[in-house]
């Protein structure tokens, strides 16, 4: 008879009765009743708020022979590897049982000691002399991850102190803003620049990978500039777009990420720059190096026959203290701050010919340095602005003698 057949002769509260009053597995059970364990184990789905103790399907319940064995094995002193080899039974299942009449604790671990609890007092030890995580592990003998643990864990807190650095860095660069060149660069960084905490990062288009080299000159840095390629991308209209290549350059320095920041250049900074930061680093005389690297990172100029404009990008805060600076030294220029996106980014502008001239001549004027892409567009502008300064309508508007370096 099939076991569809016999499931009829089989009463579901036998079952249960048999279940709850033995320790039978469903497999016995299912060779009492002539069944198929799948029979067995339904009927005991159905009726599982009946069961007094749970069904564990396919696990299969030790003899008692084996059972006599994993304890004559214990009490000889064997371990539980071992007990299970000898006796051909599965580890967990010596586990489970020794657990079940009490001879070892549910609590006891039994996986390796970890190398941060083995080696914590010797991390302590050396961390206390000094020195660095790196240094801690190359001496035991270990990698950094359990260096690291034991830090978080302890609390330990190392002096920053990176005066033993081999690549000549030069750490404290930005410790002081006191040169046209630191200006010039932190300006750069505000714009282009990523402080990631313990190092500073950079990513710009590789046409203008000049700049990178600037910086790493000036730093003493032995990191490499990297080519990035970038993958094409599609937009909704099914146009595809080849973005350009970018260089990417990156300096690790806990103590000038630090630097940077007590100077305003926090990470996530976009939205967060403030002008009182440069105002309370940089000297007057030097902010407009800062002003020109801001703008060949987030600035740009166009320059159409019949339209020209030059124009940074920040937010509204930022812009507009930037606007009262720049009125000071140029108060016949007229400045606009327009929103340029959603996500809180402005455009501080001006949108004329002479303007947009004596915005970049204030900038680079006697500048030791600049971004030659930048400074080719202003030499453009100028050469523009000298032809059109000879005809009548200009001199109508505009005084000549303004116009100083034609």
């Amino acid at each position: 008879m099939s076991d569809m057949g016999r499931l009829v002769l089989v009463r579901d509260d036998e079952v249960v009765a048999l279940w709850n009053s033995t320790e039978c597995t469903g497999t016995e059970l299912a060779e009492r009743f002539g069944v198929s364990a799948n029979t067995i184990y339904s009927i005991l789905a159905k009726n599982e708020r009946k069961l007094k103790r749970p069904v564990k399907v396919g696990v299969k319940r030790l003899s008692n022979d084996v059972l006599d064995s994993i304890d004559r094995c214990f009490e000889d002193g064997l371990k539980l590897a071992e007990i299970a080899k000898v006796v051909g039974v599965g580890l967990t299942s010596v586990r489970n049982h020794l657990k079940s009449i009490g001879k070892i604790s549910s609590s006891r671990v039994y996986k390796k000691k970890k190398k941060k609890d083995i080696y914590r007092k010797k991390i302590k030890a050396l961390a206390a002399k000094g020195f660095n995580r790196s240094e801690i592990a190359k001496k035991i003998g270990i990698s950094t991850f359990p260096v690291n643990e034991v830090f978080k864990e302890e609390g330990i807190k190392l002096p920053l102190s990176e005066a033993n650095r081999k690549d000549g860095l030069k750490v404290d660069y930005f410790e002081k803003i006191d040169t046209a060149k630191k200006s010039y660069l932190l300006g750069w960084l505000y714009s282009d620049g990523c402080n990631m905490g313990t190092r500073i990062q950079f990513r710009i288009k590789y046409t203008d990978r000049e700049i990178l080299d600037f910086f790493k000159k000036a730093v003493s840095s032995g990191s490499k500039v990297k080519k990035v390629p970038q993958k094409p991308r599609k937009y909704p209209n099914e146009k595809i777009y080849q973005p350009s290549t970018q260089a990417h350059f990156q300096v690790c320095s806990k103590k000038m990420a630090l630097d940077l920041i007590s100077h305003g250049m926090s990470p996530r900074k976009s939205l967060k720059l403030n002008w009182r930061n440069i105002e309370k680093s940089v000297p007057r005389k030097y902010i407009k190096y800062f002003i020109l690297g801001y703008f060949e990172g987030d600035g740009s100029v166009s320059d159409a026959k019949h339209f020209t404009t030059v124009y940074m990008l920040g937010n509204i805060g930022f812009l507009r203290k930037m606007r009262s600076f720049l009125e000071a030294y140029l108060p016949r220029v007229r400045f606009n701050i327009k929103q340029a996106n959603k996500n809180g980014l402005f455009k501080l502008s001006v949108n004329t010919l002479p303007d947009s001239f004596l915005l970049l001549r204030y900038m680079y004027l006697r500048a030791p340095f600049s971004l030659g892409r930048k400074f080719s567009r202003y030499l453009k502008i100028r050469r523009r602005l000298k032809a059109f300064s000879k005809t009548k309508s200009f001199r109508r508007k505009h005084n000549i003698n303004d116009f100083y370096g034609l």
